[in-house]
């Protein structure tokens, strides 16, 4: 008698463009309807395909989108989204990267990254924007 296969795996790689429903498909010939959190999900992954963005970006464009900034938190920290504030342009910007994104350079006029030696103190200590903890 031959054995029988074990089921299938699956390992995420990192974030993809298809909700599990999609993934799933339809089940009872209905359509499934995204929730909130999963139309965040969705609208930050796409929004940060291209590379990261300022927060000052996505927040506004989350609203126009009708998110709310829990149901925003939340889909970030489901997606492993990574804040990091930068000091660019004079500034302290905050930018928001995708799993595997790099942060965006320093221009010519602005000092060296610290991050390297902060980033055990930021993440022991962080100091947060309102979407961002």
């Amino acid at each position: 008698m031959e054995r029988p296969h074990p089921p299938p795996t699956l390992s995420w790689l990192g974030p993809v463009e298809w909700t599990a429903d999609a993934l799933l498909g339809v089940r009872g010939g209905g359509q499934a309807t995204a929730g909130p959190r999963d139309r965040a999900r969705d609208f930050l992954i796409d929004f940060l395909r291209a590379g990261p963005r300022l927060l000052t970006e996505v927040w506004p464009a989350a609203q126009r989108a009708g998110l709310t900034e829990r149901t925003l938190r939340r889909a970030r920290q489901e997606l492993s989204i990574r804040p990091v504030r930068m000091f660019r342009g004079g500034r302290v910007q905050s930018w928001w990267l995708l799993p595997g994104q790099e942060r965006p350079p320093t221009g010519p006029e602005d000092p060296p990254s610290l991050e390297p030696w902060l980033r055990p103190l930021i993440e022991k200590y962080p100091v947060v924007p309102p979407l961002d903890d």
